[in-house]
This record gives structure tokens, C-alpha cells and sequence, in this order.
């Protein structure tokens, strides 16, 4: 009898709890917010070039689709008295792995004292983390049953903390064996500017918790640096790329 009283005021305080979780609505947004965002990312590379007028053709392509995250602390600070538009900042890590595909010049050794040149067609694969500030401005809908839809514009600041560069291929003359050098300094530039923007929903498990989701695309309008490092040695023309991305956005908010 004990047992079943005892259970009995535990389903009971279990549903005056739940009820008091239902009835415990938001009907406002808060004035600042404190976010930890998780995004894993989609980046591809779409390469260009700008030879000069005596070098020949120049093909630089994207090889592959690849897989990259971004993650930090956000902040969002209210600008109007609706409490509906805010200014967006943050402070985020970003790897970004990408490569791209030439004809590019090797030696090969034969022996101690010779060797032959050969141009073979390449992919270069380019690994890199930047510490990106994100500065930009966030549309928040009026909650409706705890739930907000957000949209957002903005520029993502990055700053290159590390990067790597390796080279895939294979020697014709050998083509049993397939080659990678060994990973380089990267030809990334230590500063690049991307634009973004993206759309998403909140839900509010009370006044001061959210959880978000939603999806956002970016465009970094540089990658690499300039000078002779990016210079290709067959056509002597200069890399250049933009970088897309796609990234799915989850994230908690305080």
C-alpha cells in the first residue's frame, strides 16, 4: 500500500509539473543572447585565374566536395525596441578542407646525379583553420507556442591560424605507383572575407533556453595569398579561388 501510495504522488507531482511546463509560454524575446553553435559544412572551391598575356591557357578545377565544421560562442544584442532585429557577432573556429585539380611540374630522380622533369596532372589538397568573427544582423519573429523563425545576413571575418598544402598524383612512367608529397605550408592568405546569410527556427524551452536549427550558405570571396608560392610552374599563371559552402546550424541559446 505504501509502494502504490507512493507512486501515485509521484505521477502526480509528474503531470502538475508537466502541466506547469505547458502553461509556462513566450511571449517575448530577451534583449541580449549568449549562443554555442555547432555547424558541420559543405565546401567546394570554384577556381579562376588571371594569366598574363604570355602565358598559355591555364586550367585550374574543383576536384571534389568535402567536409568541414565551424563552431564557437555567439552574441546577439537587440537594436530595436520590438525586440524582432539584432546585431550578430561572435567568436568561431572554422577548418575548411578543399582541393583543386592542374597540370603541374615534378623531378623525379633516376639517380644521385640525374633526373628528369615531368609534367603530370595534379590534385592539391588544401587543409585550413581560421578563427572567423562573424559581424552581421539577425531577424527574430514574434514567439508563436515557443516557437521563433530567424533569418540573417552578414560578413564572416576570417583570420588564418594554421594551413597545409599536399599534392596527389601519379608518374606516368611508373604508373603503378601513386604519390603524395608531403604536407606544406599553405598558400592561404592570412585574411579572407565571406558574406553569408540563412534562415532557421528557435524553440524556446523557457525564457532564457533555445535550441536552433537551421541552414545557412557563405561565399569567401579569397582564398589564396598573393605570391610566388601560388604561382603554377607549368603555365606561370596564379591561383585563384572562391570557396562556397552550405552549413547545417545547431546551437543552444541563453
Amino acid at each position: 500500500m505504501k509502494k502504490f501510495i507512493c507512486l501515485i504522488v509521484l505521477l502526480s507531482c509528474c503531470g502538475l509539473m508537466a502541466q506547469t511546463r505547458k502553461n509556462e509560454s513566450v511571449n517575448d524575446n530577451n534583449k541580449f543572447y549568449f549562443g554555442v553553435s555547432v555547424s558541420p559544412t559543405i565546401d567546394w572551391y570554384a577556381p579562376w585565374y588571371a594569366p598574363a598575356p604570355s602565358t598559355k591557357e591555364f586550367t585550374l578545377e574543383r576536384e571534389k566536395v568535402k567536409a568541414g565544421f565551424i563552431a564557437g560562442i555567439n552574441f546577439d544584442v537587440n537594436l530595436i525596441k520590438s525586440r524582432m532585429l539584432y546585431f550578430s557577432t561572435g567568436v568561431l573556429f572554422r577548418y575548411l578542407d578543399g582541393n583543386l585539380a592542374f597540370e603541374n611540374s615534378y623531378d623525379f630522380n633516376t639517380s644521385d646525379t640525374t633526373y628528369y622533369t615531368k609534367k603530370l596532372p595534379t590534385v592539391r589538397t588544401y587543409k585550413t583553420m581560421y578563427i572567423a568573427i562573424p559581424t552581421g544582423i539577425k531577424f527574430r519573429t514574434v514567439p508563436l507556442k515557443n516557437c521563433v523563425f530567424v533569418g540573417k545576413i552578414g560578413l564572416y571575418h576570417n583570420f588564418k591560424i594554421n594551413g597545409t598544402q599536399s599534392d596527389s598524383f601519379e608518374d606516368s612512367l611508373n604508373p603503378q605507383y601513386n604519390y603524395t608529397t608531403k604536407p606544406d605550408k599553405s598558400g592561404a592568405s592570412l585574411f579572407a572575407e565571406a558574406g553569408y546569410f540563412g534562415l532557421g527556427f528557435e524553440y524556446a524551452f523557457a525564457p532564457t533556453v533555445r535550441i536552433s536549427a537551421g541552414v545557412d550558405y557563405s561565399c569567401q570571396f579569397n582564398y589564396f595569398s598573393v605570391g610566388e608560392i601560388n604561382k603554377n610552374n607549368v603555365s606561370q599563371a596564379y591561383y585563384k579561388s572562391i570557396i562556397h559552402s552550405l552549413q547545417i546550424v545547431v546551437g543552444v541559446w541563453f
